[in-house]
């Protein structure tokens, strides 16, 4: 079986054998879906069928519910990236799922066809980075060149960095788990210390892509006034935003240092400006979402900003200052 192969197979799993059937039916010829009738059948294709790319679970299910599910898949298939995609539209519910530090995106159904398709071909394009990137850590480790040097000080110097930040406020890192060291457990995007890697790795190269920033407007206001629950929320709803009007499948997303940034490495023909400009029509409508808070519930407007600039003849320093500063001025 070839990898292109592996990387269309999506595992839908349900109690529904309707929803299953309504799938199969809408995606056959984009995708290749095999459906499972609950958590256990689900655990069996697995072990016969796989691997699969992505996984998608409702989390309502008898016997074996969706989040048991989803963690005995992670020990069967940790690579394969997982969906939740439920009748439960509580925020509260999907950030539960997102904090496990596996759930790729929470969707609610009903779910657009446009949207599920999207959602699906972004979660594939992120297997396949996940398996590009692990070949290019093996490559770098068994190199022995100045830049691969220079990228792998440059990782170490940020997961410094994020361990200061953590011994700071508390918490901790639990670092026998891999999501811990490379996805953001909030969002299921790939974190910081992977963004650097990134950015190293094409700092490096011949011809380097362009670098856009995403930074969430007014996040220490929103935090300090209405406390971290919502200021979670809000950028759980940014980086889906993100993912879906400014259509970053094509690209890389990562969850950036700061609390209110989001980055992406760019492969597109377009001159920079036109590119930036894009991006900007594309998120200029903020979102309005009401929030519940401990004493009320609260409408907050939501704005994300864009930067965007080349890497090329720039430093992982100057790179870092860039970001800094742009995402300091919504803040």
């Amino acid at each position: 079986m070839t990898q292109e192969t592996l990387n269309k197979k999506i595992l839908f799993v349900d109690d529904d054998v309707n929803i299953l059937s309504a799938f199969q039916r809408s995606l056959r010829g984009s995708f290749e879906i095999v459906g499972a009738l609950g958590g256990e059948k689900a655990l069996q294709e697995l072990e016969t069928k796989g691997p699969f790319a992505v996984i998608v679970s409702d989390l309502r299910m008898p016997r074996m519910g969706g989040m048991e599910f989803l963690a005995r898949a992670y020990e069967v298939s940790p690579a394969s990236i997982q969906l939740v995609l439920s009748g439960t539209a509580e925020v509260s519910v999907a950030i539960e799922a997102l904090n496990q530090g596996r759930i790729f995106r929470f969707l609610t159904k009903p779910c657009a066809p446009d949207v599920l398709a999207a959602t699906l071909t972004a979660a594939l394009n992120q297997y396949q980075l996940g398996i590009t990137q692990k070949s290019i850590m093996e490559t770098q480790l068994q190199g022995d060149s100045a830049e691969i040097l220079d990228s792998l000080k440059a990782l170490v110097e940020t997961g410094k960095q994020r361990i200061a930040e953590l011994a700071q406020t508390g918490e901790s890192i639990q670092s026998d788990s891999p999501a811990a060291s490379s996805t953001d457990p909030l969002t299921g995007l790939f974190g910081p210390d992977a963004a650097c890697l990134a950015i190293a790795t094409a700092l490096a190269s011949d011809s380097p892509p362009q670098l856009a920033v995403f930074s969430v407007q007014r996040m220490e206001f929103m935090r300090s006034r209405y406390g971290q629950a919502v200021s979670d929320q809000v950028m759980l709803l940014a980086s889906q935003h993100l993912a879906t009007n400014a259509e970053l499948t094509g690209d890389t997303l990562y969850r950036w240092k700061g609390k209110s940034d989001f980055i992406a490495l760019l492969a597109r023909p377009e001159p920079l400006e036109a590119v930036k400009l894009d991006l900007q029509r594309s998120l200029s409508n903020p979102i309005n979402q009401f929030f519940e808070t401990m004493s009320r519930c609260v409408f907050l407007p939501i704005k994300i900003t864009v930067d965007a600039f080349s890497l090329a003849h720039a430093s992982m320093d100057e790179v870092d200052a860039r970001i800094e500063a742009f995402s300091s001025m919504g803040n």
